[in-house]
């Protein structure tokens, strides 16, 4: 199926004189597997701002959940690392068997992982290293 509808959505956010920062607006689109967002464009002050658009990274749920807690563990429960460290371990190691498979499967598949990564830090608001999750 190719192209099928655009939709333009007008929304008009105002800061009251008392607020000492702007308003934070944070768009999510939740839409279908088949759908995309192939274009994003807000006025702020007149001055039109263009999203940049990257392709939906398409990977296992499971897969998800796990880099997201791994990096969960890695930025706010370092000191507790005794008590996960071995669920970490096992974590990785499910994840990187996954990545073999996936890999030998598809091969198109390759680097969506660390894709994954980065989009969990920035969901975390993280700055934990890639190479720390032995990912």
């Amino acid at each position: 199926m190719g192209f099928v509808a655009t939709v333009t959505s007008t929304l008009q956010y105002t800061n009251n004189e008392e607020e000492e920062c702007p308003v934070e607006v944070i768009f999510v689109f939740s839409l279908p597997a088949e759908a995309a967002v192939c274009h994003f464009s807000a006025k702020i002050y007149g001055e039109e701002v263009v999203a940049e658009l990257h392709e939906r990274v398409r990977v296992d749920n499971a897969v998800w959940v796990t880099i997201v807690a791994l990096i969960w563990l890695h930025s706010f429960k370092k000191p507790e690392q005794e008590e996960w460290k071995f669920i970490a371990i096992k974590a990785t190691s499910w994840s990187r068997s996954r990545k073999a498979t996936e890999y030998q499967q598809q091969k198109h598949l390759v680097g969506k992982l660390s894709e994954c990564i980065q989009a969990g830090k920035a969901l975390l608001e993280s700055e934990v290293k890639e190479e720390n999750l032995g990912l």
